[in-house]
């Protein structure tokens, strides 16, 4: 959900040539906020650190990939020519995961269910905003 990137102090990054006009009207963002909200542990699992919900600076590492390493968690969004992921990860453990068959995508919902074999959470929803207003530093 981005802002005007024609405003001066827009951090642009490098071109997502997927979405750059759909998405994020003309320029990249180098700095994407996610905000993760509603993410609950499974009933019996006892993770070592609570959900991960809150919100958290990604920073572009290649054309169409932004991530974050935080608190021992990895957030990371992708865009490609046939879909959107974005997932959070705790070693090898999903908290979030959802793919969607959708090129420009800004909002998941979690696509994790709770089962035996696991994973460790369910339900949540991410959304992504851009702009003049996202810092540099990851907001805790």
């Amino acid at each position: 959900m981005g802002l005007d990137p024609q405003d001066p102090i827009y951090d642009g990054g490098d071109v997502c040539a997927v979405c750059v006009l759909d998405l994020f009207g003309g320029v990249t963002p180098k700095y994407v906020l996610s905000v993760v909200t509603g993410i609950e542990t499974c009933p019996g699992v006892f993770p070592p650190s609570p959900p991960p919900n809150g919100s958290f600076i990604l920073t572009q590492i290649a054309p169409c990939q932004w991530q974050v390493f935080i608190n021992g968690y990895q957030l990371f969004w992708k865009l490609t020519d046939a879909s959107s992921v974005f997932f959070i990860q705790d070693g090898l453990r999903f908290w979030f995961y959802e793919t969607a068959a959708v090129l420009c995508l800004d909002s998941f919902i979690n696509g994790l269910i709770c089962r035996p074999d696991g994973p460790w959470s369910e339900t949540g929803i991410v959304t992504l905003f851009w702009g003049p207003q996202i810092g540099k530093e990851p907001i805790t």
